[in-house]
């Protein structure tokens, strides 16, 4: 899967997005980045005055979660626990005496929904008590939109068990 085709480059129009939008964070999922990913490749996607953190996936091709964020921002890696059924990238983001932990999941959608809801539950849990704001992004592969569809209402109800809202 090449990021740069005739009819498409999509480092450019990643960046061409940031700047429009004036983003201060934006959170990728589905990167296809590894971890031999060469400098100029990270640097094709990173616009000046931004940093880039990327955590591959491990054992194959594709999935990948990263956060593009303006580097004059505070902003720290925060370790979780490694899950089967779904990737995660966690930081947190620190200004004046807030601060704000973001949480980026991706859920391959051919792995087991049952075995994520459990998972992400045990994640969950593990930030309950954490004192900061608490905001998750990504791609759950959970059609949420669609309330009738096999596994919506169990993810609906565990966000809703641990007061998280859908947006």
């Amino acid at each position: 899967c090449s990021s740069v085709t005739l009819e498409l480059n999509k480092p450019a129009i990643l960046q061409e997005f940031i700047s429009d939008h004036s983003i201060d964070m934006l959170f990728l999922s589905e990167t296809w980045l590894s971890t031999d990913s060469i400098p100029s490749t990270l640097n094709s996607i990173t616009p000046l005055n931004y940093s880039l953190i990327h955590c591959p996936r491990p054992d194959r091709r594709g999935g990948g979660l990263a956060v593009l964020y303006r580097s004059h921002l505070k902003i720290k890696t925060i370790s979780v626990p490694s899950f089967t059924s779904f990737e995660s990238l966690c930081v947190q983001l620190t200004f004046a005496s807030s601060s704000y932990t973001f949480l980026n999941i991706y859920r391959p959608p051919l792995l087991s929904i049952s075995q994520f809801t459990s998972e992400f539950s045990s994640l969950l849990e593990h930030f309950a008590s954490s004192p900061s704001e608490f905001i998750i992004s990504g791609d759950f592969n959970i059609h949420v939109d669609t309330p009738t569809a096999p596994n919506v209402s169990s993810f609906l109800n565990l966000l809703d068990t641990f007061d998280l809202k859908q947006h």
